[in-house]
């Protein structure tokens, strides 16, 4: 590998590293707060319809977020599907 194709991926691997750790840590400050087997308890305890409600307002929020991507990134020049733009949205 040249020597910069090597610094750019080892950027990426801290990148990737630092990202995970300050996931986890949030991760944990939260989890850490909340009883787990309440909260089951608790999403259990609705109707079947409202989390399938809940899920269909999720994929319609992210679809809306693609669209809006795609309309931005068009008057910049760019042309990407709306696939692409549903999977990079989904990734955050």
């Amino acid at each position: 590998m040249a020597p910069s194709a090597h610094h750019r991926w080892r950027r990426i691997a801290v990148r990737i590293g630092l990202g995970s750790v300050a996931t986890g840590i949030f991760l944990w400050l939260f989890l850490r707060q909340v009883d787990l087997g309440a909260a089951w308890k608790k999403m259990t305890a609705l109707p079947p319809w409202t989390m399938l409600a809940a899920l269909g307002l999720i994929f319609v929020n992210v679809f809306a977020m693609a669209l809006r991507w795609r309309y931005l990134l068009e008057g910049a020049g760019y042309k990407l599907s709306l696939r692409r733009l549903v999977s990079t949205v989904c990734v955050g």
